[in-house]
């Protein structure tokens, strides 16, 4: 129940936040800040969310189909967090060169089919200091980060989960 409880004040958090950052209009020096403060947003939330997950799955956003309402929305508001991020942060000759080449050719943009979330390989980058493209479940990615992940959802569970700690062994 605490889980359930943390997941809702978490996305009902998120949605505030969201909207609140991709429609801030702010002056040039108060630009850096938002940027910092969105980075240290998803860093947060990157910590958090293995406590409101069951699996490792559902913490890098695998299967978001067969995953809960609430992480799904949560999932999809941290990556609307880091294409804010990414717009405010990216220097405005560079943010040119890329969209100068076409918005199709901009992969964060288009809908993701296989992998871990981008904002999640953003807020856990001691997991994964490389983005790893050719992942459609947990067994695709390196042992070191696939047992990691596991450690991280079990050691953040509110009572233990002995089927996961079988699993990770």
């Amino acid at each position: 129940m605490a889980q359930n409880v943390l997941a809702g004040m978490l996305n009902e958090s998120l949605t505030i936040l969201a909207v609140r950052y991709t429609q801030a209009s702010p002056s040039e020096n108060r630009s850096k800040l938002l940027v910092v403060d969105i980075s240290n947003l998803l860093l947060c939330i990157a910590q958090i969310l293995p406590s409101i997950c069951n699996s490792a799955d559902e913490i890098i956003g695998l299967n978001l189909n067969s995953q809960s309402k609430i992480l799904r929305d949560i999932h999809a508001k941290c990556q609307e967090l880091l294409i804010c991020l990414l717009l405010r942060g990216i220097p405005l000759d560079m943010l040119y060169k890329v969209f100068r080449k076409g918005m199709d050719s901009i992969e964060i943009l288009r809908s993701r089919s296989a992998g871990p979330s981008p904002w999640i390989v953003f807020g856990l980058p001691h997991i994964f200091p490389h983005y790893p493209k050719c992942v459609s479940k947990l067994s695709d990615l390196r042992n070191e980060a696939a047992i990691a992940l596991e450690i991280f959802v079990m050691l953040a569970q509110p009572q233990p989960n002995w089927a996961l700690l079988l699993k990770v062994k």
